[in-house]
């Protein structure tokens, strides 16, 4: 952490991942005696929490607009217009026309 003003460190502990983020007062340009440095720690899981959580999110709507998708390209798909080029047309036979005799 020398020579740094500011930052975080990630830190494996017998309790787990933690991340360390320091930072400098800035308060030794005013007073040379007080030379401190600010240390907080969390627990990479409670501090990551958030993420995972935006990253579910994030999952399901890709998952969610795929399905949508596939929807739509159904929909289109079971209403195309048929063209009736490729389909064979047969004529039913006409009826014999009758004499009528007077």
């Amino acid at each position: 952490m020398e020579g740094r003003e500011a930052g975080n460190v990630w830190a494996a502990m017998s309790s787990g991942d933690r991340i360390v983020g320091f930072a400098d007062t800035g308060l030794k340009r005013s007073l040379p005696n007080l030379d401190w440095l600010i240390v907080v720690s969390q627990s990479e899981r409670e501090a990551l929490a958030p993420l995972r959580t935006l990253e579910r999110f994030a999952f399901l709507m890709v998952v969610f607009g795929l399905l949508m998708l596939m929807v739509l390209l159904a929909y289109f798909w079971a209403h195309r217009e048929q063209r009736l080029a490729d389909l064979e047309v047969i004529e039913s036979p006409k009826p014999s026309q009758q004499k009528v005799s007077a």
